[in-house]
Protein backbone atom coordinates (compact mmCIF):
# COMPACT_ATOMS: atom_id res chain seq x y z
CA UNK A 1 0.00 0.00 0.00
CA UNK A 2 2.80 2.41 0.97
CA UNK A 3 4.70 1.53 -2.21
CA UNK A 4 1.62 2.27 -4.33
CA UNK A 5 1.16 5.65 -2.60
CA UNK A 6 4.82 6.52 -3.24
CA UNK A 7 4.43 5.59 -6.91
CA UNK A 8 1.28 7.70 -7.15
CA UNK A 9 2.97 10.72 -5.56
CA UNK A 10 5.99 10.33 -7.83
CA UNK A 11 3.86 10.16 -10.98
CA UNK A 12 1.80 13.19 -10.00
CA UNK A 13 4.95 15.18 -9.32
CA UNK A 14 6.37 14.20 -12.69
CA UNK A 15 3.18 15.06 -14.53
CA UNK A 16 3.39 18.60 -13.19
CA UNK A 17 7.08 19.11 -13.99
CA UNK A 18 8.12 22.17 -15.93
CA UNK A 19 10.67 20.52 -18.23
CA UNK A 20 10.27 21.83 -21.78
CA UNK A 21 11.65 21.06 -25.24
CA UNK A 22 14.39 23.70 -25.02
CA UNK A 23 15.73 22.18 -21.79
CA UNK A 24 15.73 18.59 -23.07
CA UNK A 25 17.41 19.68 -26.33
CA UNK A 26 20.14 21.58 -24.46
CA UNK A 27 20.66 18.64 -22.12
CA UNK A 28 20.93 16.23 -25.06
CA UNK A 29 23.44 18.48 -26.86
CA UNK A 30 25.65 18.72 -23.76
CA UNK A 31 25.68 14.92 -23.47
CA UNK A 32 26.04 14.16 -27.19
CA UNK A 33 28.80 16.63 -28.21
CA UNK A 34 31.70 14.94 -26.36
CA UNK A 35 30.48 11.56 -27.63
CA UNK A 36 30.51 12.90 -31.22
CA UNK A 37 34.11 14.11 -30.86
CA UNK A 38 35.10 10.81 -29.26
CA UNK A 39 33.56 8.82 -32.14
CA UNK A 40 35.34 11.01 -34.69
CA UNK A 41 38.54 10.47 -32.70
CA UNK A 42 38.13 6.71 -33.05
CA UNK A 43 37.81 7.13 -36.82
CA UNK A 44 40.88 9.38 -36.97
CA UNK A 45 42.91 6.78 -35.07
CA UNK A 46 42.02 4.28 -37.80
CA UNK A 47 42.81 6.85 -40.50
CA UNK A 48 46.20 7.46 -38.86
CA UNK A 49 47.03 3.76 -39.10
CA UNK A 50 46.19 3.77 -42.82
CA UNK A 51 48.21 6.97 -43.38
CA UNK A 52 51.38 5.53 -41.82
CA UNK A 53 50.87 2.23 -43.67
CA UNK A 54 50.59 4.20 -46.94
CA UNK A 55 53.91 5.90 -46.20
CA UNK A 56 55.57 2.52 -45.63
CA UNK A 57 54.39 0.38 -48.58
CA UNK A 58 51.42 -0.56 -50.74
CA UNK A 59 51.77 -4.14 -49.48
CA UNK A 60 51.34 -2.91 -45.88
CA UNK A 61 48.22 -0.92 -46.74
CA UNK A 62 46.65 -3.96 -48.37
CA UNK A 63 47.65 -6.37 -45.58
CA UNK A 64 46.50 -4.07 -42.76
CA UNK A 65 43.25 -3.34 -44.59
CA UNK A 66 42.46 -7.03 -45.03
CA UNK A 67 43.53 -7.85 -41.46
CA UNK A 68 41.23 -5.17 -40.07
CA UNK A 69 38.45 -6.53 -42.27
CA UNK A 70 38.84 -9.83 -40.38
CA UNK A 71 39.42 -8.20 -36.98
CA UNK A 72 36.87 -5.37 -36.83
CA UNK A 73 33.59 -7.34 -36.99
CA UNK A 74 34.50 -9.39 -33.90
CA UNK A 75 35.91 -6.38 -32.07
CA UNK A 76 32.73 -4.41 -32.78
CA UNK A 77 30.67 -7.38 -31.60
CA UNK A 78 32.54 -7.09 -28.29
CA UNK A 79 31.91 -3.34 -28.17
CA UNK A 80 28.23 -4.05 -28.85
CA UNK A 81 28.15 -6.30 -25.78
CA UNK A 82 29.07 -3.21 -23.73
CA UNK A 83 26.44 -0.97 -25.34
CA UNK A 84 23.72 -2.22 -23.01
CA UNK A 85 25.56 -0.99 -19.89
CA UNK A 86 24.66 2.72 -20.12
CA UNK A 87 20.88 2.41 -20.78
CA UNK A 88 20.59 -0.34 -18.14
CA UNK A 89 22.41 1.65 -15.47
CA UNK A 90 20.59 4.87 -16.47
CA UNK A 91 17.29 3.01 -15.95
CA UNK A 92 18.43 1.80 -12.51
CA UNK A 93 19.53 5.33 -11.62
CA UNK A 94 16.05 6.52 -12.51
CA UNK A 95 14.65 3.91 -10.13
CA UNK A 96 17.19 4.90 -7.43
CA UNK A 97 18.69 1.40 -7.64
CA UNK A 98 22.12 2.23 -9.12
CA UNK A 99 23.82 0.02 -6.49
CA UNK A 100 22.37 -2.96 -8.40
CA UNK A 101 24.88 -2.34 -11.21
CA UNK A 102 28.23 -1.59 -9.55
CA UNK A 103 31.51 -0.73 -11.25
CA UNK A 104 32.89 -4.11 -10.13
CA UNK A 105 30.00 -5.88 -11.88
CA UNK A 106 30.61 -3.95 -15.11
CA UNK A 107 34.36 -4.68 -14.97
CA UNK A 108 33.79 -8.41 -14.45
CA UNK A 109 31.28 -8.43 -17.32
CA UNK A 110 33.80 -6.58 -19.54
CA UNK A 111 36.70 -8.88 -18.68
CA UNK A 112 34.72 -12.10 -19.21
CA UNK A 113 33.29 -10.83 -22.53
CA UNK A 114 36.72 -9.69 -23.75
CA UNK A 115 38.41 -13.01 -22.97
CA UNK A 116 35.73 -14.93 -24.89
CA UNK A 117 36.02 -12.61 -27.92
CA UNK A 118 39.84 -12.83 -27.79
CA UNK A 119 39.67 -16.64 -27.79
CA UNK A 120 37.31 -16.63 -30.79
CA UNK A 121 39.62 -14.22 -32.64
CA UNK A 122 42.63 -16.48 -32.15
CA UNK A 123 40.57 -19.39 -33.51
CA UNK A 124 39.68 -17.27 -36.57
CA UNK A 125 43.39 -16.53 -37.19
CA UNK A 126 43.99 -20.26 -37.75
CA UNK A 127 41.67 -20.11 -40.78
CA UNK A 128 43.21 -16.99 -42.39
CA UNK A 129 45.45 -19.05 -44.76
CA UNK A 130 42.28 -20.77 -46.05
CA UNK A 131 40.29 -17.57 -46.68
CA UNK A 132 41.51 -17.09 -50.25
CA UNK A 133 43.78 -14.08 -49.69
CA UNK A 134 46.85 -13.55 -51.89
CA UNK A 135 49.63 -15.90 -50.73
CA UNK A 136 52.22 -13.14 -50.32
CA UNK A 137 49.91 -11.19 -47.97
CA UNK A 138 49.05 -14.06 -45.60
CA UNK A 139 52.22 -13.87 -43.40
CA UNK A 140 51.70 -10.12 -42.92
CA UNK A 141 47.97 -10.53 -42.16
CA UNK A 142 48.59 -13.31 -39.61
CA UNK A 143 51.47 -11.45 -37.91
CA UNK A 144 49.36 -8.29 -37.62
CA UNK A 145 46.34 -10.17 -36.24
CA UNK A 146 48.37 -12.13 -33.67
CA UNK A 147 49.57 -8.88 -32.11
CA UNK A 148 46.48 -6.71 -32.46
CA UNK A 149 44.22 -9.43 -31.03
CA UNK A 150 45.89 -8.81 -27.66
CA UNK A 151 44.26 -5.37 -27.72
CA UNK A 152 40.70 -6.78 -27.63
CA UNK A 153 40.48 -6.98 -23.80
CA UNK A 154 41.68 -3.38 -23.50
CA UNK A 155 39.21 -2.14 -26.14
CA UNK A 156 36.25 -3.90 -24.52
CA UNK A 157 37.16 -2.92 -20.94
CA UNK A 158 37.61 0.70 -22.08
CA UNK A 159 34.17 0.61 -23.72
CA UNK A 160 32.58 -0.96 -20.64
CA UNK A 161 33.99 1.73 -18.33
CA UNK A 162 33.06 4.44 -20.85
CA UNK A 163 29.47 3.14 -20.93
CA UNK A 164 29.41 3.05 -17.12
CA UNK A 165 30.44 6.72 -16.93
CA UNK A 166 28.03 7.59 -19.75
CA UNK A 167 25.15 6.28 -17.65
CA UNK A 168 26.05 8.97 -15.11
CA UNK A 169 26.31 11.48 -18.00
CA UNK A 170 30.06 11.84 -17.40
CA UNK A 171 31.32 11.77 -20.97
CA UNK A 172 34.09 14.38 -21.16
CA UNK A 173 37.15 12.45 -19.91
CA UNK A 174 36.74 9.24 -21.99
CA UNK A 175 36.24 11.23 -25.18
CA UNK A 176 39.07 13.69 -24.44
CA UNK A 177 41.34 10.69 -23.93
CA UNK A 178 40.25 9.36 -27.34
CA UNK A 179 41.08 12.69 -29.02
CA UNK A 180 44.49 12.75 -27.29
CA UNK A 181 45.07 9.19 -28.53
CA UNK A 182 44.74 10.39 -32.16
CA UNK A 183 48.01 12.33 -31.88
CA UNK A 184 49.64 9.69 -29.67
CA UNK A 185 48.80 6.93 -32.16
CA UNK A 186 50.32 8.85 -35.08
CA UNK A 187 53.56 9.53 -33.18
CA UNK A 188 53.92 5.97 -31.86
CA UNK A 189 53.06 4.53 -35.28
CA UNK A 190 55.72 6.61 -37.00
CA UNK A 191 58.42 5.81 -34.42
CA UNK A 192 57.71 2.07 -34.33
CA UNK A 193 57.47 1.72 -38.12
CA UNK A 194 60.26 4.05 -39.33
CA UNK A 195 62.35 4.54 -36.20
CA UNK A 196 63.60 7.73 -34.56
CA UNK A 197 66.91 8.94 -33.14
CA UNK A 198 68.92 5.73 -32.58
CA UNK A 199 65.90 3.41 -32.72
CA UNK A 200 65.81 1.58 -36.10
CA UNK A 201 62.07 0.89 -36.19
CA UNK A 202 60.16 -2.37 -36.57
CA UNK A 203 58.83 -1.91 -40.08
CA UNK A 204 55.42 -3.29 -40.96
CA UNK A 205 54.91 -5.08 -37.63
CA UNK A 206 55.19 -1.71 -35.88
CA UNK A 207 51.70 -0.88 -37.18
CA UNK A 208 50.19 -3.65 -35.03
CA UNK A 209 52.34 -2.85 -31.98
CA UNK A 210 51.33 0.83 -32.21
CA UNK A 211 47.62 -0.09 -32.28
CA UNK A 212 48.13 -2.35 -29.25
CA UNK A 213 50.04 0.38 -27.39
CA UNK A 214 47.38 3.04 -28.05
CA UNK A 215 44.54 0.78 -26.90
CA UNK A 216 46.41 -0.27 -23.75
CA UNK A 217 47.08 3.39 -22.95
CA UNK A 218 43.42 4.36 -23.41
CA UNK A 219 42.19 1.53 -21.20
CA UNK A 220 44.70 2.05 -18.37
CA UNK A 221 44.24 5.84 -18.39
CA UNK A 222 40.45 5.52 -18.10
CA UNK A 223 40.76 2.86 -15.39
CA UNK A 224 43.08 5.13 -13.40
CA UNK A 225 40.52 7.94 -13.69
CA UNK A 226 37.49 5.88 -12.69
CA UNK A 227 39.24 4.19 -9.73
CA UNK A 228 39.88 7.68 -8.34
CA UNK A 229 36.36 8.86 -9.17
CA UNK A 230 34.01 5.95 -8.39
CA UNK A 231 33.83 3.20 -5.76
CA UNK A 232 34.08 -0.39 -6.98
CA UNK A 233 30.96 -1.41 -5.09
CA UNK A 234 29.81 -4.96 -4.53
CA UNK A 235 29.56 -7.64 -7.20
CA UNK A 236 25.90 -8.46 -7.87
CA UNK A 237 25.59 -12.17 -8.53
CA UNK A 238 23.46 -12.80 -11.59
CA UNK A 239 23.58 -9.24 -12.93
CA UNK A 240 26.29 -10.10 -15.46
CA UNK A 241 23.69 -12.41 -17.01
CA UNK A 242 21.16 -9.57 -17.09
CA UNK A 243 23.64 -7.30 -18.91
CA UNK A 244 24.55 -10.07 -21.36
CA UNK A 245 20.91 -10.91 -22.13
CA UNK A 246 20.09 -7.25 -22.81
CA UNK A 247 23.29 -6.48 -24.75
CA UNK A 248 23.59 -9.60 -26.94
CA UNK A 249 20.97 -8.41 -29.49
CA UNK A 250 22.77 -5.03 -29.64
CA UNK A 251 26.05 -6.82 -30.36
CA UNK A 252 24.38 -8.83 -33.13
CA UNK A 253 22.96 -5.60 -34.60
CA UNK A 254 26.47 -4.12 -34.76
CA UNK A 255 27.90 -7.33 -36.20
CA UNK A 256 25.18 -7.70 -38.86
CA UNK A 257 25.53 -4.07 -39.99
CA UNK A 258 29.33 -4.19 -40.12
CA UNK A 259 29.32 -7.49 -42.02
CA UNK A 260 26.78 -6.08 -44.50
CA UNK A 261 29.08 -3.17 -45.34
CA UNK A 262 32.06 -5.56 -45.45
CA UNK A 263 30.18 -7.66 -48.02
CA UNK A 264 29.58 -4.57 -50.16
CA UNK A 265 33.33 -3.86 -50.01
CA UNK A 266 34.14 -7.46 -51.03
CA UNK A 267 31.62 -7.38 -53.91
CA UNK A 268 33.02 -4.02 -55.08
CA UNK A 269 36.48 -5.58 -55.25
CA UNK A 270 35.06 -8.31 -57.51
CA UNK A 271 33.69 -5.70 -59.96
CA UNK A 272 36.79 -3.59 -60.71
CA UNK A 273 39.65 -1.61 -59.19
CA UNK A 274 37.77 1.64 -59.85
CA UNK A 275 34.64 0.27 -58.14
CA UNK A 276 36.69 -0.85 -55.12
CA UNK A 277 38.41 2.54 -54.83
CA UNK A 278 35.16 4.51 -55.20
CA UNK A 279 33.43 2.24 -52.70
CA UNK A 280 36.18 2.79 -50.10
CA UNK A 281 36.06 6.57 -50.54
CA UNK A 282 32.28 6.77 -50.24
CA UNK A 283 32.28 4.28 -47.34
CA UNK A 284 34.72 6.54 -45.49
CA UNK A 285 32.57 9.65 -46.06
CA UNK A 286 29.37 7.81 -45.08
CA UNK A 287 31.08 6.49 -41.92
CA UNK A 288 32.20 9.97 -40.88
CA UNK A 289 28.66 11.29 -41.35
CA UNK A 290 27.28 8.30 -39.42
CA UNK A 291 29.25 9.26 -36.29
CA UNK A 292 26.83 12.11 -35.49
CA UNK A 293 23.54 10.12 -35.41
CA UNK A 294 25.39 7.23 -33.73
CA UNK A 295 26.42 9.61 -30.94
CA UNK A 296 22.89 11.04 -30.70
CA UNK A 297 21.67 7.45 -30.40
CA UNK A 298 24.02 6.76 -27.46
CA UNK A 299 23.00 9.99 -25.73
CA UNK A 300 19.24 9.53 -26.15
CA UNK A 301 19.47 5.90 -24.93
CA UNK A 302 20.83 7.22 -21.61
CA UNK A 303 18.30 10.06 -21.34
CA UNK A 304 15.31 7.89 -22.22
CA UNK A 305 16.58 5.05 -20.03
CA UNK A 306 16.87 7.34 -17.00
CA UNK A 307 13.45 8.92 -17.61
CA UNK A 308 11.93 5.45 -18.11
CA UNK A 309 13.36 4.34 -14.78
CA UNK A 310 11.80 7.40 -13.13
CA UNK A 311 8.45 6.74 -14.84
CA UNK A 312 8.86 10.23 -16.29
CA UNK A 313 6.93 9.63 -19.50
CA UNK A 314 6.66 13.35 -20.23
CA UNK A 315 10.46 13.59 -20.52
CA UNK A 316 10.63 10.48 -22.70
CA UNK A 317 8.32 12.17 -25.21
CA UNK A 318 10.32 15.42 -25.05
CA UNK A 319 13.69 13.66 -25.53
CA UNK A 320 12.19 11.79 -28.49
CA UNK A 321 11.16 15.08 -30.07
CA UNK A 322 14.51 16.72 -29.24
CA UNK A 323 16.61 13.98 -30.81
CA UNK A 324 14.50 13.97 -33.98
CA UNK A 325 14.81 17.74 -34.37
CA UNK A 326 18.59 17.53 -33.92
CA UNK A 327 18.76 14.61 -36.33
CA UNK A 328 16.78 16.51 -38.98
CA UNK A 329 19.20 19.44 -38.76
CA UNK A 330 22.13 17.06 -39.23
CA UNK A 331 20.40 15.33 -42.18
CA UNK A 332 19.89 18.72 -43.85
CA UNK A 333 23.61 19.55 -43.47
CA UNK A 334 25.05 16.16 -44.49
CA UNK A 335 22.61 15.53 -47.33
CA UNK A 336 23.11 19.08 -48.63
CA UNK A 337 26.91 18.73 -48.54
CA UNK A 338 26.87 15.45 -50.45
CA UNK A 339 24.38 16.72 -53.05
CA UNK A 340 25.78 20.21 -53.64
CA UNK A 341 29.55 19.68 -53.30
CA UNK A 342 30.22 16.01 -54.23
CA UNK A 343 33.28 16.61 -56.47
CA UNK A 344 34.75 19.07 -53.97
CA UNK A 345 34.38 16.61 -51.08
CA UNK A 346 35.80 13.66 -53.04
CA UNK A 347 38.73 15.68 -54.47
CA UNK A 348 40.21 15.84 -50.97
CA UNK A 349 40.76 12.07 -51.18
CA UNK A 350 41.55 11.29 -54.84
CA UNK A 351 42.30 13.01 -58.16
CA UNK A 352 41.60 9.98 -60.38
CA UNK A 353 38.86 11.10 -62.86
CA UNK A 354 37.27 7.64 -63.20
CA UNK A 355 37.16 7.14 -59.43
CA UNK A 356 35.73 10.63 -58.91
CA UNK A 357 32.99 10.04 -61.51
CA UNK A 358 31.82 6.79 -59.87
CA UNK A 359 32.22 8.22 -56.35
CA UNK A 360 29.93 11.14 -57.23
CA UNK A 361 27.23 8.68 -58.34
CA UNK A 362 27.58 6.60 -55.16
CA UNK A 363 27.64 9.71 -52.98
CA UNK A 364 24.28 10.73 -54.46
CA UNK A 365 22.83 7.43 -53.17
CA UNK A 366 24.44 8.08 -49.76
CA UNK A 367 22.87 11.55 -49.70
CA UNK A 368 19.45 10.06 -50.45
CA UNK A 369 19.67 7.49 -47.66
CA UNK A 370 20.98 9.94 -45.03
CA UNK A 371 17.39 10.28 -43.79
CA UNK A 372 16.85 6.55 -43.29
CA UNK A 373 20.41 5.81 -42.09
CA UNK A 374 20.48 8.43 -39.35
CA UNK A 375 16.84 7.85 -38.41
CA UNK A 376 17.21 4.08 -37.92
CA UNK A 377 20.20 4.44 -35.58
CA UNK A 378 18.46 7.15 -33.51
CA UNK A 379 15.35 4.97 -33.25
CA UNK A 380 17.51 2.07 -32.06
CA UNK A 381 18.84 4.35 -29.30
CA UNK A 382 15.33 5.28 -28.14
CA UNK A 383 14.38 1.60 -28.09
CA UNK A 384 17.48 0.72 -26.03
CA UNK A 385 16.35 3.32 -23.50
CA UNK A 386 12.94 1.62 -23.42
CA UNK A 387 14.71 -1.74 -22.80
CA UNK A 388 13.85 -3.09 -26.27
CA UNK A 389 16.70 -4.84 -28.14
CA UNK A 390 15.46 -8.21 -29.48
CA UNK A 391 12.97 -7.11 -32.14
CA UNK A 392 15.28 -4.31 -33.40
CA UNK A 393 18.03 -6.89 -34.01
CA UNK A 394 15.57 -9.05 -35.99
CA UNK A 395 14.56 -6.03 -38.09
CA UNK A 396 18.24 -5.29 -38.83
CA UNK A 397 18.82 -8.92 -39.84
CA UNK A 398 15.86 -8.95 -42.24
CA UNK A 399 16.64 -5.49 -43.63
CA UNK A 400 20.26 -6.27 -44.50
CA UNK A 401 20.58 -10.01 -44.99
CA UNK A 402 17.15 -11.00 -46.31
CA UNK A 403 16.42 -7.91 -48.44
CA UNK A 404 19.25 -5.42 -49.03
CA UNK A 405 22.40 -7.48 -49.59
CA UNK A 406 20.76 -10.15 -51.85
CA UNK A 407 18.97 -7.49 -53.90
CA UNK A 408 22.11 -5.33 -54.13
CA UNK A 409 24.08 -8.35 -55.37
CA UNK A 410 21.35 -9.07 -57.94
CA UNK A 411 21.47 -5.49 -59.24
CA UNK A 412 25.26 -5.39 -59.28
CA UNK A 413 25.93 -8.68 -61.09
CA UNK A 414 22.70 -9.89 -62.74
CA UNK A 415 21.54 -6.45 -63.87
CA UNK A 416 25.13 -5.21 -64.38
CA UNK A 417 24.59 -2.07 -62.30
CA UNK A 418 27.98 -2.54 -60.63
CA UNK A 419 28.81 -0.67 -57.42
CA UNK A 420 25.71 1.50 -57.90
CA UNK A 421 23.53 -1.61 -57.50
CA UNK A 422 25.28 -2.59 -54.27
CA UNK A 423 24.65 0.83 -52.74
CA UNK A 424 21.02 0.83 -53.91
CA UNK A 425 20.69 -2.43 -51.97
CA UNK A 426 22.10 -0.71 -48.86
CA UNK A 427 19.67 2.18 -49.32
CA UNK A 428 16.74 -0.27 -49.44
CA UNK A 429 18.06 -2.02 -46.30
CA UNK A 430 18.30 1.22 -44.36
CA UNK A 431 14.86 2.40 -45.50
CA UNK A 432 13.27 -0.89 -44.43
CA UNK A 433 15.01 -0.75 -41.04
CA UNK A 434 14.05 2.89 -40.45
CA UNK A 435 10.39 2.26 -41.29
CA UNK A 436 9.99 -0.82 -39.08
CA UNK A 437 12.05 0.56 -36.19
CA UNK A 438 9.83 3.64 -36.44
CA UNK A 439 6.69 1.49 -36.19
CA UNK A 440 8.16 -0.39 -33.21
CA UNK A 441 9.20 2.83 -31.45
CA UNK A 442 5.79 4.41 -31.98
CA UNK A 443 4.09 1.28 -30.64
CA UNK A 444 6.12 1.32 -27.41
CA UNK A 445 5.86 5.08 -26.90
CA UNK A 446 2.09 5.05 -27.34
CA UNK A 447 1.85 2.38 -24.64
CA UNK A 448 3.25 4.86 -22.12
CA UNK A 449 0.66 6.63 -19.89
CA UNK A 450 1.40 10.11 -21.28
CA UNK A 451 -0.03 12.43 -23.91
CA UNK A 452 2.72 11.37 -26.30
CA UNK A 453 1.09 12.49 -29.56
CA UNK A 454 0.26 15.93 -28.15
CA UNK A 455 3.82 16.48 -26.93
CA UNK A 456 5.66 15.16 -29.99
CA UNK A 457 3.44 16.43 -32.79
CA UNK A 458 2.52 19.86 -31.43
CA UNK A 459 4.36 22.77 -33.17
Amino acid sequence: MVVEMQKSLKLSALSSNNVNLKQTTQSLIVLALPIIFGQLGQMLIGAGDVYIATMYSTHSVAAVGVANGVFNPLMLFGIGLMMGVSPTLAYLRGQSQKENCSLKTVLIYSVVSSLVITGIMYAVILFVPKMGFAEKMIPSIVSYLKIVTWSIPFVIIFQGVKEYLQAYEEVLIPNLLTLFAVALNLIVNYILVFGAFDYPGMGEIGLAVASLFTRVFLCLALLAYIFLKKPLGQYQKGFVGVLFKFSLPIAFMFFLEVMAFCMVTIFSGQISVVAAAANNIVMTLASIAFMVPLSLSSAVAVKVGHAYGENNFHEIALYTKSVFLMNLIFIFISCGSFLIFPEYVISFITDDPAVIQLSVLLLFIVAVFQLSDSTQVVLAGILRGLKQTRLPSLIIFIGYWVIGIPYGHYLAFNQERGAEGLWIGLAISLTFCALWLGVLTLYHLRKLPSKFDQIVFQP
